[in-house]
């Protein structure tokens, strides 16, 4: 309520008065609590959206201009150099006036610093909360380690997809060098474009621009997605939905898998029908079990050529963590949900793996999904390459 505001408020004011009071050129605690503070005001985190509280314009200005004015009492220690370059998009902001000045006594900083510094300063910014996608994208040309630029390209990423205004978004996306960086980005924007249509009940605007989206892949996985969304909500009209949904994703995939992404793309849409009609996805399983015996077959015949293998030790299939690289492992979850919505027809199902190790295996993660509590985090078996030892 007001009253409450008004409090904070008086109370926000004292502290920065403090602050101000203070002589920050020479007490670094203080600088440090200083710059959170406009930190804060430069960009509220983690703020209740229902009491939203902002410090007194007035106040903020005040400390940002005694903040200005302690960094730009000579100095040559590396904190200072520090502070400043964290503080500059705050007080640009909140002091323009002092921007020039600021800006001057930086590059004097910086020039007195050693390379190494630059190395430092330059991570900082990549990875400062109140650094702006315009931020990064003018430091890209100054990245020569692959690595940093990798690390660069995701928090930019993250950042465009935090930005509400799609015009905006599409701008930044479209000065982004990386291809690939540049696409997921677009690919992130559209999905966020279709979840919010689908929210406000534009149902049909979300279907069509699921349409226009040029990776089936994402197609399915925002259908899937969005039909299980629906189908928690509940109610008639909403799984409703939710089947139409799932019809939508099936029509996009094969009936029979003849390369590793149309094994993906089934999975993905066995993973949405497991909840929503269990039936369905119990028989698109059928089939799928049929591909993982000839990979399984195939991998362990070239296992007898390669000792490396990790796989296949002595001619059995080792137990690996669900999820990985190996085919069989990577959908054990979709084999698990399969086993929530229905325990007998699941274990009818796996019998159908011709290797004995590998019914084996499916069977003890089915059992371990069917009795895992939803509330508590999974616990994965064998993870340390756990090896079924069975007579074929």
């Amino acid at each position: 309520n007001k009253k409450d505001e008004k409090k904070a408020a008086e109370l926000g004011s004292d502290v920065i008065r403090k602050l101000v009071d203070s002589d920050l050129a020479q007490n670094g605690e203080d600088m440090q609590i200083a710059v959170q503070f406009l930190q804060f005001a430069f960009k509220p985190q983690g703020v209740p959206k229902d009491k939203p509280f902002a410090f007194p314009e007035a106040s903020i200005k005040d400390l940002a201009g005694k903040v200005a004015y302690a960094l730009l009492q000579p100095s040559r220690s590396l904190s200072t150099a520090m502070i400043l370059s964290q503080a500059m998009p705050m007080l640009e902001k909140f002091v323009p006036e002092r921007s020039a000045q600021l800006r001057q006594r930086q590059a004097e900083v910086n020039a007195e610093l050693p390379a190494e510094f630059a190395n430092v300063q330059q991570q900082q910014r990549l990875w400062d909360p109140n650094s702006t996608p315009e931020d990064l994208l003018a430091h890209l040309p100054q990245l020569k380690n692959e690595m940093e630029r990798s690390m660069a390209y995701q928090n930019l990423a993250t950042k465009i997809g935090q930005i509400d205004d799609d015009a905006r978004a599409r701008k930044l996306i479209d000065q982004i060098p990386d291809e690939k960086t540049r696409m997921n980005a677009l690919e992130q924007l559209e999905s966020r474009r279709i979840s919010r249509s689908a929210g406000a009940g534009k149902l049909e605007e979300a279907r069509r621009m699921i349409r226009n989206l040029t990776k089936k892949k994402i197609q399915i996985q925002k259908l899937v997605a969005l039909a299980t969304e629906f189908h928690k909500k509940g109610g008639e009209e909403n799984i409703a939905v939710a089947k139409e949904l799932m019809t939508d994703a099936k029509s996009l995939t094969s009936d029979y898998a003849e390369t590793g992404d149309d094994l993906a793309d089934i999975m993905e849409v066995i993973k949405g029908y497991s909840t929503i009609d269990p039936g369905i996805a119990f028989r698109m399983c059928e089939p799928v079990i049929d591909v993982l015996n000839e990979h399984i077959q195939a991998s362990a015949a070239i296992a007898k050529f390669n000792a490396q293998t990790t796989t296949f030790r002595k001619g059995e299939l080792i137990m690996k963590v669900a999820g990985g690289d190996f085919a069989l492992f990577r959908y054990i979850p979709q084999m698990q949900m399969l086993g929530k919505a229905g325990l007998d027809r699941m274990n009818t199902l796996v019998d159908r793996f011709h290797r004995t190790d590998a019914r084996a295996i499916v069977k003890l993660y089915v059992l371990q999904g069917f009795l895992k509590d939803e509330r508590t985090p999974p616990v994965q078996v064998g993870g340390g390459g756990m090896i079924v030892q069975v007579n074929e």
